[in-house]
């Protein structure tokens, strides 16, 4: 390896890590999701885990023990249950670029992938998250290495190492099955009728099997969420009404939102990689681009599983590492078309979209900073204040309960999700119901609701005394029934 090619794999590999690493630092408060999953964390054992979780919350097992096995070891903190997710995103660096790399055997198209992946926002974001989706990438890499990779000096190794690795990957990540089908379809293809000639492909397709089926039967047949997943994601299934104005509309926004993992821009040339992989014959990498895709597209339109952005995000995995060989082989077609300073400015607008992406997600992704909010009311509250938790803060403030950050719990009024009628003007009354001192702790709120409920707690002439504004949280002390304000 040439010393430049060194540098430049180092310097994408620190890149990549620093970005993680320095939300990781910040630690940041838990949002909504993070803390709904946190809470099923912390109160139960690892037998407890095995049940469905409680706060509408979905995750595979191994995830939920390994994030209890990292709290019980080194403590309770954010920065505990986040550790999971950030080790896979850090291990996903260098698995993109091998996985690139043995693709295309080109360099410079494994250090494009790197690149994009060590500058996604979302792959960075996701890695500073307690969810299971940086884990879906790791496996789906992890996978797809094994696969590809030139080391194996016989096919009967690997197949046996892929036995084992997609059985374990089914109980780590929810989108195995997917990944896994992607590659017994290649498998197929590649092998065509010779397949029944290779035991230990057919051993592999029935460990497959065999795994996802005592998966199945264990977590995910008659679980009882099954029917408010359904109805929550409906937005998330592909229509299929085929002629409807409606299934075009929903499929090209939710073409487009694939490029939310790097920029728009990007779009372009995931369409041409495509039609130059078409006139190439290069059918593997049209297989990688196209398949897991078209995949996810039919099993959200069975309303198996939803297509949204933290869901699809392992296509990242099959994306990445072809539209990084598309740019390294569409480069010399730009050359001629427009020269070299041409093709110079076209990567040059590519990279500054990327790291344009970083400045307007607000890198390093402050959300729903409760923490700060619940620091103002512990430094300014006088003994015997009650703390009103509005509903979508309950469960960020039942975590930092548990970590004793927040007063003790019979200071606490927990604000109740009524959706009959008006929910801003039932919040409303339930404060009214209350007397004397109160602090209002507000997190997981549209802006729009909470100046409402503040709107009209000034309208009714009831006094606020404090304010904080915080990312996402704030907090006000308001008086009640014409307390006095104390000495």
């Amino acid at each position: 390896m040439k010393l430049r090619v060194k540098i430049s794999l180092i310097f994408l590999l620190l890149l990549g890590a620093v970005l993680r690493l320095i939300p990781y630092f910040l630690n940041h408060s838990l949002s909504l999701d993070e803390a709904s999953l946190a809470v099923n964390i912390t109160d139960r054992g690892f037998l407890g885990l095995l049940h469905p979780l409680i706060y509408q919350q979905v995750a595979p097992v191994l995830f939920l023990w390994i994030e209890k096995a990292t709290i019980l070891l080194l403590g309770n903190s954010e920065q505990s249950l986040r550790l999971q997710p950030l080790l896979c995103g850090l291990l996903c660096l260098p698995l993109i670029y091998r996985l690139t790399k043995t693709l295309s055997g080109n360099i410079t198209a494994a250090l494009i992938a790197l690149f994009l992946f060590a500058t996604s926002t979302v792959l960075i974001d996701y890695a500073n998250e307690v969810k299971q989706y940086e884990g879906d990438v790791f496996c789906a890499l992890c996978l797809l290495n094994l696969v590809f990779d030139a080391s194996f000096t016989a096919n009967n190794k690997r197949f046996i190492v892929l036995a084992l690795a997609g059985s374990v990957s089914f109980f780590l990540s929810n989108v195995t099955v997917l990944v896994v089908f992607s590659i017994c379809i290649y498998y197929l293809f590649t092998y065509r009728v010779t397949v029944f000639k290779k035991p230990l492909l057919l051993l592999m397709f029935a460990c497959w099997g065999i795994s996802f089926m005592v998966y199945y039967l264990l977590f995910i047949a008659h679980h009882p969420l099954r029917a408010f997943m359904v109805n929550y994601w409906q937005f998330a299934f592909m229509p299929l009404h085929v002629f409807s104005a409606g299934y075009w509309v929903w499929m090209y926004g939710k073409f487009l939102s694939l490029f939310k993992f790097y920029s728009l821009p990007f779009l372009a040339v995931f369409i041409l990689s495509a039609i130059l992989f078409i006139v190439k014959r290069q059918w593997l990498f049209l297989f990688l681009l196209l398949f897991p895709l078209a995949l996810h597209f039919m099993v959200s339109g069975l309303k198996l599983y939803p297509y949204e952005t933290r869901l699809m995000l392992y296509l990242m995995a099959f994306i990445t590492p072809v539209i990084a060989i598309g740019i390294v082989e569409l480069i010399p077609v730009f050359t001629r078309l427009i020269t070299g300073y041409g093709t110079a400015v076209l990567l040059m607008l590519l990279v500054y979209s990327l790291i344009a992406q970083l400045v307007n997600t607000h890198y390093p992704f402050s959300k729903e900073e409760i923490k700060q909010s619940i620091d103002c009311i512990n430094l300014n509250k006088v003994s015997g204040q009650k703390i009103y938790v509005y509903e979508g803060a309950n469960h960020a403030a039942n975590y930092y309960l548990r970590l004793q950050r927040i007063s003790p719990k019979e200071n606490l009024i927990w604000g109740t999700a009524n959706w009959n009628g008006n929910k801003n003007e039932n919040c409303y009354n339930d404060i009214c119901k209350l007397n004397g001192y109160v602090w209002l702790l507000f997190s997981s709120v549209y802006p729009a609701d909470e100046s409402c409920i503040i709107n009209r707690i000034t309208q009714s002439h009831i006094p606020i005394l404090k304010t904080f504004k915080n990312n996402g949280s704030s907090a006000y002390l308001i008086i009640l029934n014409g307390s006095t304000h104390p000495e």
